[in-house]
């Protein structure tokens, strides 16, 4: 009986050791290969959104993506998308000399000023003919990344940014905190 004692002794400081090194006897080496789960994908910064900048244009503040959920039995909505920039677009053909993509989807039009002029806001609703997935089935916080073409520039303004699902009133007031609302 005597010797029964050292040995558990033993085996208790053994498991007390694996355990503070933060494996286990029976599957440490299993647990230290597990991957911690993937982070959910996040906004661009404010900060960063200088560093996106294509053809001396950049982004001002974070974009705005506005969505609005289908009713039953609708066709899935188109999203919009607001942006301010540094400086004014160039004239399009049919408006702003820019397109707008929301998860790859495009626009129908180039983008239209929005607000003040002295503002340089602009506005495309993205994917009336094909929906992103974002317009499919949109969640309120939702990170999606948004592309803008502008006309002349050779590299895109690439960044990520929040889907908005909204009512009219909070859509005015995220428009405000963009700077852009039109009076």
């Amino acid at each position: 009986m005597a010797q029964r004692w050292p040995t558990l002794a033993v085996l208790a400081a053994v498991a007390l050791a694996a355990a503070a090194c933060g494996g286990s006897a029976s599957g440490g080496a299993a647990e230290s290969r597990r991957r911690a789960p993937a982070a959910p994908p996040r906004p661009t910064p404010t900060k960063d959104l200088a560093r996106h900048a294509a053809g001396g244009y950049h982004l001002v503040r974070q974009p705005v993506v506005l969505a609005r959920r289908a009713e039953p039995g609708e066709p899935p909505q188109a999203v919009s998308a607001v942006v301010r920039l540094n400086r004014a677009l160039p004239a399009g053909d049919d408006g702003a000399g820019a397109l707008f993509y929301v998860q790859g989807a495009g626009p129908d039009a180039e983008a239209e000023r929005y607000g003040r002029a002295s503002r340089h806001c602009y506005g495309n609703v993205v994917g009336q003919d094909h929906p992103s997935p974002a317009a499919r089935d949109p969640h309120d916080g939702t990170v999606v990344p948004l592309e803008i073409d502008i006309e002349g520039v050779e590299r895109s303004i690439r960044v990520t940014t929040v889907v908005h699902v909204t009512t009219i009133r909070r859509m005015h007031a995220l428009l405000r905190g963009l700077g852009c609302n039109p009076r």
